[in-house]
């Protein structure tokens, strides 16, 4: 998906907790983003645990969707959290 929108630089990162990786996603520099993908919606946990791994000037960013892809159900797509004042800046002229 990232690199559809131009984000070549984009990688997942191993999923390891001992290494130095900050989030799921590396390569978007100014930005944390962890990524989910589970049937609990656990958003307090996400965001605690994206806001932990940024450092002054990122942007923590959790990107979500449930496992059980069922068609219509909206929470099947993927979907980004981002600060309030983030998207603000992101959709204003």
């Amino acid at each position: 998906m990232f690199h559809a929108a131009g984000l070549l630089q984009a990688r997942r990162t191993p999923n390891s907790g001992g290494l130095s990786w900050r989030g799921d996603i590396a390569g978007v520099p100014g930005f944390v983003i962890e990524v989910k993908r589970c049937e609990t919606l656990a958003v307090p946990a996400w965001l605690r645990q994206a806001y932990a791994d940024t450092r002054a000037g990122e942007v923590p960013i959790v990107a979500f969707r449930r496992s059980d892809n069922q068609t219509g159900d909206p929470l099947g797509r993927w979907h980004g959290i981002v600060p309030l004042e983030e998207l603000a800046r992101l959709i204003a002229p």
